[in-house]
């Protein structure tokens, strides 16, 4: 029976530190939205420039402009906040695969009891 939760133990933790990657590849994925979003918001607000530039013609496009720049305002919020639900979540998982990597170690340890016993 040791044996069993021993290697169930290994699995789990290995199973774990499979998913660092994934985080990391869902890290650069915000990171290009990040990077869109600031971009978007530059362009919004030359549009909003060149909107005013073109005084009562450009009222309508600065209405356009400023819709954009909030869309571009909000996906930069959202990419934060889920940056910062992966970067927690991360830590969850790093925990939890060094708690499982202690409890395997100390089941290896009181093999010989659990078999004397």
């Amino acid at each position: 029976m040791p044996d069993v939760v021993a290697r169930l133990s290994v699995t789990l933790s290995e199973t774990m530190n499979n998913i660092k990657p994934e985080f990391g590849q869902i890290g650069e994925i915000i990171h290009v939205i990040n990077s869109i979003s600031f971009q978007t918001n530059i362009l919004a607000l030359n549009a909003a420039v060149e909107a005013a530039r073109a005084g009562e013609q450009g009222r309508g496009f600065a209405v356009v402009a400023g819709e954009v720049r909030n869309l571009a305002q909000r996906s930069s919020l959202a990419a934060k906040e889920i940056e910062t639900l992966i970067r927690e979540s991360l830590d969850r998982v790093h925990d939890g695969s060094e708690f499982c990597e202690r409890a395997g170690t100390t089941m290896d340890e009181h093999r010989p009891l659990c078999q004397s016993g």
